[in-house]
């Protein structure tokens, strides 16, 4: 899948495109698990509207390996990705990979460098370790 896209706001606009390829495992009835594989890939640039109107540029991309979803609930049971977002804005470059691991019973872990955070993927909510 390609996509592209912009936005604009009161404060700020933004134009994206980018790409997607999943596959799809566990489509047999007997299977008690989906299992997801694949890449998204997002390019972007943004300007600001308001004081200085700062620009900048962003690259997001994410592999998921073996995510599971549980049959018939699609709850997240298993699996991982890992997330590198980089770019550039006013205050300089930036470039973060983190490795998200889905832990089952709606929680996961998100390590990057050595922090690690404990994200509830039902309310977003996100404690570091």
């Amino acid at each position: 899948m390609t996509f592209k896209g912009n936005f604009d706001g009161p404060r700020l606009t933004s134009n994206d495109t980018g790409t997607s390829n999943i596959t799809i495992a566990g489509l047999t009835s007997n299977a008690t698990n989906f299992v997801i594989n694949g890449t998204y890939n997002r390019k972007g640039s943004f300007t600001s509207k308001v004081a200085g109107k700062a620009n900048g540029s962003s690259n997001v991309t994410i592999t998921a390996t073996n995510v599971l979803l549980s049959k018939p609930g699609r709850e997240i049971a298993g699996g991982s990705a890992t997330i590198t977002i980089a770019g550039s804005a006013a205050a300089g470059t930036f470039n973060y990979t983190g490795i998200l691991s889905f832990k089952g019973n709606n929680q996961a872990t998100l390590t990057v460098d050595s922090k690690i955070y404990l994200i509830n993927l039902l309310t977003g909510d996100c404690v570091k370790q």
